[in-house]
């Protein structure tokens, strides 16, 4: 543990969301020692602008130049510094350095110089989290003709930080008596679409949980041409806008504020929900998830680059390749950049955006993969060949709490389009969809 200056300080915890008093994955205290002129520790205010850049500024003078200090081994590093910022006498130090979930003692308040024998204490859950964004508006709107009928349709305005904002809309289904749950569907790909009308055994597989007794909310994100992955900004940042409707959800769709919430989503829809869980800490929100083939997004570099060996998986005999190939790659990664980033690299295998690439994966250096209070399940089909199978399972393999991986046989790619993987995904919601 690093010592402690001499000088006023004031020792605090960042938990939970970006902005003020928030907290990086790698990072469970920082010692603020109060910048020349600021005073009182009291009014140093932090900031977080990203997973790796951290603002402090003395609050009663906001002209001043805010020290920026930055980082890029918080994730890496069982133990890191800050590097010294600029400033004249302000250091900002960092250590005993957490996994995402870490309990802690958090020590609130204490002057080491001012009050050296005083220190509150309570107890705190550090969790990464990128920032949240926000419905601006949500209106009731006319359903589509077809699927299932009966549903209340709304038209919701996201406003995600550093993207662009967006429409979507939301169709929600209540059960005939008491709500078990609410289940969100979630389509393939860029989400564009009602999971009832993307998949042929879509609206059976919506019916059966509707009818076991669930509320039903889809998610179509036609706003934008290429959905919730419509960049630029890159996939991660982009997940806001999925991340965003479903606390909407949790909040103003669940019939009781008792009872479970759920999701599911095939390929680029499971790497939604992962994005929910591992970046944006909605494995609070979230009772149980069922992953269909995948998430693809759970290492882009690996997709991208195309320079790692084909790997065993466990729905398949034989090898398959981590590579997307260049058409998913335009279509799944390129949209987000607004570049060709990604489908480049497949040919060249070029590694100069490994970096990003990585930070911007499902399982970056700073995801949380532990989730104790969502039951996770990830079903594969048995002939789906495509690199989203041992992506996926990677996945699978680095959840560290508690997960069940399936196989349909006979399921193809977009697992829902058999008749026995649409039975599968509602026979586990309506099985496992319950508080934890």
């Amino acid at each position: 543990m690093a010592r402690l200056p001499s000088s006023p300080a004031v020792l605090v915890a960042l938990c939970v969301r970006h902005g003020t008093a928030t907290c990086v994955p790698a990072l469970a205290f920082l010692q603020v020692q109060s910048p020349r002129g600021c005073g009182l520790p009291e009014r140093i205010q932090l900031e977080l602008e990203s997973p790796s850049v951290i603002f402090a500024t003395c609050k009663k003078d906001r002209a001043r130049p805010t020290r920026r200090i930055a980082t890029s081994s918080l994730g890496e590093r069982p133990q890191a510094e800050l590097r010294r910022s600029r400033m004249s006498g302000s250091t900002v130090s960092c250590w005993e350095a957490s996994t995402p979930q870490l309990k802690v003692w958090v020590l609130l308040g204490l002057f080491i110089a001012l009050a050296p024998g005083l220190a509150l204490a309570q107890q705190a859950t550090i969790s990464a989290a990128d920032p949240l964004g926000s419905i601006t508006s949500s209106k009731k709107t006319a359903c589509p003709a077809g699927g299932v009928s009966g549903g209340v349709c709304y038209k919701l305005v996201i406003s995600c930080p550093h993207v662009a904002d967006m429409s979507a809309h939301l169709k929600v289904n209540s059960p005939a008596g008491t709500s078990s749950g609410t289940v969100i569907f979630g389509a393939g790909g860029n989400g564009v679409g009602y999971y009832e009308k993307e998949f042929i055994f879509g609206e059976t597989a919506v019916d059966s949980v509707l009818s076991g007794g669930f509320t039903t909310a889809q998610i179509n994100f036609d706003g934008l041409s290429q959905g919730w992955m419509n960049g630029p900004g890159g996939p991660r940042k982009l997940a806001c806008r999925y991340a965003t409707v479903a606390r909407w959800v949790y909040d103003h769709i669940r019939p009781s504020v008792t009872e479970a919430l759920c999701a599911t989503g095939n390929s680029g829809g499971s790497a939604a929900i992962a994005y929910a869980l591992a970046h944006y800490g909605e494995s609070s929100l979230f009772s149980m998830v069922e992953l269909t083939s995948g998430p693809p997004q759970s290492r882009i570099d690996y997709g991208c680059i195309c320079d790692r060996p084909a790997v065993s998986v466990s729905c398949h005999n034989g090898l398959l390749g981590q590579c997307y190939g260049v058409k998913t790659a335009q279509m799944a990664i390129d949209q987000a950049y607004r570049n060709t980033s990604c489908s480049s690299a497949v040919t060249s295998h070029s590694r100069v955006n490994a970096g990003i690439f990585l930070k911007d994966s499902i399982d970056s250096t700073d995801a949380s993969l532990s989730y104790p209070t969502t039951d996770v399940h990830l079903v594969f089909g048995g002939k789906d060949t495509s690199s989203a199978v041992p992506l996926g399972q990677y996945y699978a393999d680095r959840v560290t709490s508690k997960h069940v991986l399936d196989c349909v046989a006979d399921a193809p790619h977009s697992l829902p389009d058999v008749l026995d993987g649409a039975n599968k995904v509602a026979d586990d919601l309506k099985s496992f969809c319950h508080k934890q």
